[in-house]
């Protein structure tokens, strides 16, 4: 654009953001685009079900199709996206809010082999949202703690489910938008039958009662849930700092390859219940949820706190020595004498726990 004043040669220009042009276009555009009216999408959603191209009865389809509305999805379009599980829950395929992440700016590194059968990592990122990073890790041993790997479909298809779970859980830790409260379909596999038509009965509070005096007596007082949380996020934390000194070369400084930690708080949670529920400490469903985990957690840590202590720490140690026999395997794949054998001695004390020698 140039501008000037008659009879003066000079001109001055300047510059359009042609980006921000184009979103101002786009904007005004759609804003003159009509909005569905309710009308409008009960026709369609019974034109939907009658055609049965998408399995839903029209009213499954008419509250997708609102729900899609309101998320400025096309209405037509959330039926090829969003699909109804056998439960009548909708699910979206953690590949396709995958693909929205990265159409929103995300970025992903993976980590891992595609076919690694027993763990997947991958690197989440996001310019605005999460520009430092945040790794997500998910492991066949955090499957079996979750009570989801004995199907079939985790059997089979150990690699695809274990990517999927990453990737859902980075898509919702980043950027929780875009699942908007929904399950991945992958995540729908796991709801078990009795979950669904019996509003999970076998996990209501009433069905284990702990003695406690809260509610139906199942959970720990809110206040030692607290405490609770607390202590679990701190010794995971040192636990997880004493890790990283000791990849920590002493003389160099420079930290050697391997896992950046070691345990997180929900899979120690959940372990110390699962322990106190096979030593008859505590009265819990086989397979805890994640919203009863820290309240069961709590109760055993209250009724007896030097049992709980000494578990999870043996429980981390027991994590501190197959994470160096991991290493030692990828050191030993990948050179076998040299690199092995300096796995080992990296520090001055070895593979040893922060306790002192094993």
């Amino acid at each position: 654009m140039s501008t000037g004043t008659k009879g003066d040669k000079t001109t001055q220009t300047v510059e359009v953001d042609r980006d921000l042009l184009a979103e101002i276009l786009e904007a005004t555009r759609a804003a003159k685009e009509p909005r569905w009216s309710v009308q409008d999408i009960k026709t369609v959603a019974k034109e939907a079900a009658e055609s049965k191209m998408f399995g839903m009865t029209e009213s499954q389809a008419f509250m997708l199709m609102q729900l899609a509305e309101a998320e400025g999805i096309h209405p037509v379009k959330a039926l090829q996206r969003y699909h109804l599980s056998k439960h009548g829950k909708p699910i979206l395929k953690a590949e396709a809010a995958l693909a929205d992440f990265l159409k929103r700016g995300g970025c992903v590194e993976w980590v891992t082999e595609s076919d690694d059968r027993e763990k997947c990592e991958a690197i989440f990122s996001h310019p605005s949202l999460c520009p430092q990073g945040k790794t997500i890790r998910f492991s066949m041993n955090d499957a079996k703690l979750g009570g989801v790997a004995g199907s079939d479909t985790w059997r089979s298809w150990s690699p695809a489910m274990l990517r999927a779970r990453v990737s859902t859980i980075g898509v919702r830790m980043i950027d929780p938008a875009i699942l908007a409260g929904m399950y991945s379909e992958e995540e729908a596999e796991d709801i078990t039958d009795e979950q669904s038509t019996s509003g999970g009965k076998s996990h209501h509070a009433k069905f284990h009662d702990n003695g406690t005096g809260v509610g139906f007596g199942a959970y720990a007082p809110p206040e030692t849930v607290s405490q609770y949380m607390k202590w679990v996020g701190e010794f995971v934390s040192q636990i997880n700092a004493q890790w990283l000194d000791h990849l920590t070369d002493k003389k160099t400084g420079e930290i050697r390859p391997g896992p950046e930690q070691i345990i997180n708080t929900w899979q120690l949670s959940g372990h110390i219940v699962k322990w106190a529920k096979a030593k008859g400490i505590l009265n819990a469903p086989d397979e805890i949820r994640a919203g009863q985990r820290d309240k069961f957690g709590a109760v055993v840590w209250q009724r007896d706190n030097a049992a709980t202590v000494m578990e999870a720490t043996e429980y981390c140690r027991e994590q501190w020595r197959k994470a160096l026999e991991e290493m030692r395997k990828s050191a030993k794949a990948a050179a076998p004498e040299p690199a092995a054998k300096s796995v080992e001695e990296g520090n001055e004390d070895g593979a040893a726990w922060p306790e002192g020698k094993e």
